[in-house]
């Protein structure tokens, strides 16, 4: 391994861990996103585009600012994994799309039910199909920035 290589996935390591820690903070512990009061029914919705429909359609209502947050908001929190999963693995194995999708598609749905266990927020299947987008986005930037690179 080169020496530029090594540093390279040291940098992306440490904004990895950065970045999970930010995550957790964000769907876990933030006012933000009102994670402050604790529903006592655990929800989910298992019926895909269910949610996406529902913010989409009721964007006049609730505002264009809330749907864009519930709907994009969920695909750009993600594109840093699509990006830094790839940047630090050593093996050829994790390095492609399919297989960052597949870490992507697990890591939402084990947050996901972590978050009805726990009961701060809910299982939605919108939001695992959302940030798994959001990490295949990730890698397509990753993918032009190592064209690039070389």
């Amino acid at each position: 391994m080169g020496r530029r290589a090594k540093k390279t996935r040291i940098v992306g390591w440490i904004f990895l861990v950065i970045y999970i820690g930010v995550l957790l903070y964000f769907l876990f512990f933030s006012d933000v996103l009102f994670r402050h009061t604790l529903s006592e029914v655990r929800r989910a919705n298992l019926t895909l585009f269910s949610e996406i429909r529902r913010f989409w359609v009721a964007r006049e209502s609730i505002g264009w600012q809330t749907m864009a947050v519930n709907i994009f908001g969920n695909i750009a929190i993600f594109i840093p994994f699509g990006f830094l999963i790839p940047s630090i693995s050593r093996h050829k194995t994790y390095t492609n799309f399919f297989a960052v999708t597949a870490m992507a598609l697990m890591f939402s749905g084990l947050i996901e039910v972590i978050q009805v266990l726990t009961k701060v927020g809910r299982f939605d299947v919108d939001d695992i199909l959302l940030n798994t987008i959001g990490a295949m986005c990730g890698y397509v930037i990753y993918a032009i920035v190592r064209l690039f690179r070389r």
